[in-house]
């Protein structure tokens, strides 16, 4: 039996989309595509991150954008909020994200 100790060594990635104050990855895939939700100077964006490239995702209209989670389709669930409240949303990358984000 091998017990870990304090001396483990844990190999750790920086997760920070460009110009981010705050940033919280909520999920990944068998790809390693990493989503999640970091805070800028203009407020709370969804983002993307492939091999270190990062896509900012924001609703248009949204005060706010948020990615959950992603599954191994590439498929993107998050939450947005505009004028009438705060929605989910699905975004499928066949359909470009560029259609549903700005």
């Amino acid at each position: 039996m091998t017990q870990a100790t304090s001396e483990t060594a844990i190999e750790t990635t920086p997760i920070d989309p460009p110009g981010s104050t705050y940033t919280e990855p909520h999920g990944i895939n068998d790809r390693g595509q990493i989503v999640g939700g970091f805070i800028d100077s203009t407020g709370l964006h969804g983002f993307l991150d492939i091999a270190g490239n990062f896509t900012q995702l924001d609703v248009p209209g949204s005060t706010f954008t948020d990615a959950l989670g992603i599954n191994d389709r590439g498929q993107i669930v998050g939450d947005f909020e505009d004028s009438t409240g705060v929605h989910g949303f699905l975004a499928t990358p066949e359909h470009g994200f560029g259609k549903l984000f700005s």
